[in-house]
């Protein structure tokens, strides 16, 4: 599943929410890859995914955020983001991330982000010990990323000045890792082309 186009929170009256809850039946695969999210100077959005996995389920997927338009010079130095993360096997938490970016109370995107506009993390799962190996390889030329894996849960962070250059990695990530954990060879969706 990917989307047509970058989710666009603008600035507004009243707060703007996004809950997508993804569930993967047991022996199911399911790939989330859906294009960035730019949040607009001023907007006050909650943006949430919820990963339910059953036992047994295959999972790849990805967000970006980008606080702000940096490719306009425009930083995210008024507004609030609330994006939440959350994961669970079999109803057990496997990861709850959040990131909170509300200027107004001393967290600019510039300081939680060491200046990076843009913020990408990868999870994937079932991974083997080969796969951790691989995705560290492709990261570590990366000053701005890292690599973990917790519980089976392979998650890859990112920080970057654009959205090509997290997306490019993510990219290259998700290519690495669709065969072993999907049981597919890589094919982007066409969408992606356009």
């Amino acid at each position: 599943i990917t989307t047509p186009g970058a989710s666009k929170f603008y600035r507004a009256l009243r707060p703007a929410a996004l809950t997508q809850r993804l569930r993967v039946a047991g022996d199911a695969s399911l790939e989330w890859l859906p294009l960035e999210a730019i949040y607009f100077p001023g907007c006050d959005a909650r943006a949430e995914t919820q990963v339910e996995l059953e036992p047994g389920a295959r999972f790849i997927g990805w967000e970006t955020h980008c606080a702000g338009r940096p490719v306009m010079g425009e930083a995210f130095d008024h507004g609030r983001i609330d994006a939440r993360l959350r994961v669970t096997r079999d109803q057990s938490p496997l990861l709850s991330d959040r990131m909170l970016l509300d200027p107004a109370q001393g967290w600019p995107a510039s300081a939680a982000h060491r200046a990076y506009p843009i913020q990408s993390t990868l999870i994937a799962t079932p991974v083997t010990d080969d796969d951790l190996a691989r995705v560290r390889d492709l990261c570590s030329a990366s000053l701005t990323a890292g690599v973990t894996c917790v519980d089976g849960l392979l998650i890859v962070r990112a920080l970057a000045q654009d959205t090509e250059r997290a997306m490019a990695l993510m990219t290259r990530v998700w290519e690495t890792l669709r065969p072993s954990v999907i049981g597919h060879a890589p094919c982007a969706p066409r969408i992606w082309n356009t």
